[in-house]
C-alpha cells in the first residue's frame, strides 16, 4: 500500500514568509531561510568576524544593513529574533499539517 500526502496543498495554508528588519526606520526583509541557514544559525556555527558577517548579510533580500557594525549585542537580538521567528512557523506548519487529511492509501501498480 501506498501512502500519499500532498505537501503543496498544506504549504499553500501558510502564511507567506514576513520577517522584515528595522533599523534606524529602514527596513531589510529577511529572506525565506532554509535547512543549510538554520544549521548555521546555530552558536557553535556562525563563524567568526567576515565570515560570521557575510553570512549574516547574505539573509536579506536586496538591500542589506551593515552587519560589520553591528554590536554584539545587536547581532544576538537579531539572530534569536529570527529564530522565534522560525520557531513559531514551523509550529503553525505542523498544526496545518496535523489538520490536513490523512495520507491517501493507493493501490500498488
Amino acid at each position: 500500500m501506498n501512502s500519499r500526502i500532498n505537501l503543496d496543498e498544506i504549504l499553500g495554508q501558510l502564511p507567506q514568509w514576513n520577517l522584515v528588519l528595522s533599523i534606524g526606520g529602514v527596513d531589510y526583509p529577511i529572506r525565506e531561510l532554509r535547512i543549510g541557514d538554520l544549521q548555521k544559525l546555530q552558536p557553535d556555527s556562525l563563524g567568526k568576524g567576515s565570515e560570521m558577517a557575510d553570512f549574516i548579510g547574505s539573509l536579506f533580500e536586496g538591500k542589506r544593513p551593515d552587519v560589520n557594525e553591528w554590536s554584539l549585542d545587536m547581532l544576538g537580538i537579531v539572530v534569536g529574533r529570527i529564530g522565534a521567528y522560525v520557531q513559531e512557523r514551523s509550529k503553525l506548519s505542523s498544526q496545518i499539517a496535523s489538520r490536513s487529511p490523512s495520507p491517501k492509501h493507493e493501490a500498488p501498480n
